[in-house]
């Protein structure tokens, strides 16, 4: 019923900044968003020197999964495949993506977030492998167990 009534909504095709129901799969805005991501790894792929020793992977809405466990998936693969030196940003403002970063054990990883304010928002970026040291560094367990309890404690809040 709430997807019937999102898709309903987002494609009314209002004039109106973009809504958070646009961003629903199966709609148009949607359809494009996917196209256009799809155009621009492609381009980087095929002119850019820049980008031609770097893995780009485009996942889209109807690709089963919610998006932040297909991520995490994906950096685990990197450290399961021998690619342990991959870097990983994931960008939101849930906050579930601190914890999932932690979770992954994978190295390298940063959130990048808002910091909303009086003032407005400003991006701040949490490095997850300084989070985890110091988690470590003040609550010493066996295996360096601290990390996990971070997380499932922060889940049970």
């Amino acid at each position: 019923e709430q997807r019937r009534r999102r898709l309903k909504a987002a494609t009314k095709g209002s004039k109106q900044s973009l809504l958070a129901m646009q961003l629903t799969p199966g709609t148009p805005t949607m359809a494009q968003l996917k196209d256009n991501i799809g155009f621009w790894a492609c381009s980087r792929l095929d002119v850019s020197r820049r980008f031609q020793h770097i893995p780009i992977r485009v996942s889209p809405a109807e690709e089963p999964g919610e998006g932040e466990i297909k991520c995490v998936g994906h950096m685990l693969d990197h450290i399961q495949t021998g690619e342990a030196a991959s870097t990983h940003l994931l960008v939101g403002s849930d906050a579930d993506l601190l914890l999932l970063g932690i979770a992954s054990s994978a190295q390298r990883v940063s959130v990048l977030t808002n910091h909303v304010a009086d003032t407005g928002t400003s991006p701040v970026l949490f490095q997850v492998d300084d989070l985890a040291h110091r988690l470590t560094s003040l609550f010493p367990t066996p295996r360096g167990m601290a990390t996990i309890d971070f997380v499932i404690l922060s889940l049970l809040m």
